[in-house]
């Protein structure tokens, strides 16, 4: 999706997938992404009034994916969920400016987990039904009404690093 205005991104599976030039890219359903989701520096990815997720779901061995946003996501009320199967590689979030995601899904049942190498904040539910997010030296932040569910020595958040999980709290 490259063009220089809105555009509306179909809901398909893509392997590989990435937003370009000026503009709203809104979503029109859910999407699944196999290997790369990138938000370009002044690029705006939008899941819409519908709230939308867009999940990342592998199936092929050792194929690492990655989110990488150097431009603007709308996140709404959407969901982003990781989910990886037969020996597929970990999901890396890249965002220099920090991640906002309203869910958080990590559901993968051979292992691998969520790498963060930018700060993310959860501004609803973190779900960890099964796997990890390893934090690396970024902070993990749960907003004010933020809530976690799931969690189990099988799935769980790994404070590698000087990565730490945070709450904000309201003011007193």
């Amino acid at each position: 999706y490259t063009a220089c205005g809105d555009q509306f991104v179909k809901s398909i599976r893509y392997f590989n997938i990435g937003f370009t030039g000026c503009g709203v890219k809104l979503l029109e359903g859910n999407i699944n992404v196999i290997s790369q989701l990138n938000i370009a520096s002044g690029s705006s990815l939008d899941v819409s009034a519908g709230n939308y997720s867009i999940a990342y779901f592998n199936a092929w061995s050792s194929l690492t994916q990655n989110w990488i946003n150097n431009g603007t996501f709308v996140c709404r009320a959407g969901t982003v969920s990781y989910g990886s199967n037969d020996g597929g590689g970990a999901l890396n979030i890249t965002n220099p400016a920090g991640e906002v995601f309203y869910n958080l899904v990590v559901n993968s049942s051979n292992g691998s987990g969520i790498v963060l190498q930018s700060p993310v904040k959860v501004l609803n539910n973190l779900n960890l039904i099964t796997s990890w997010i390893k934090l690396n030296s970024n902070p993990l932040t749960m907003d004010v009404n933020a809530t976690i569910t799931g969690g189990s020595a099988q799935s769980h958040v790994i404070t590698n690093g000087t990565g730490e999980m945070r709450k904000n709290f309201d003011a007193i």
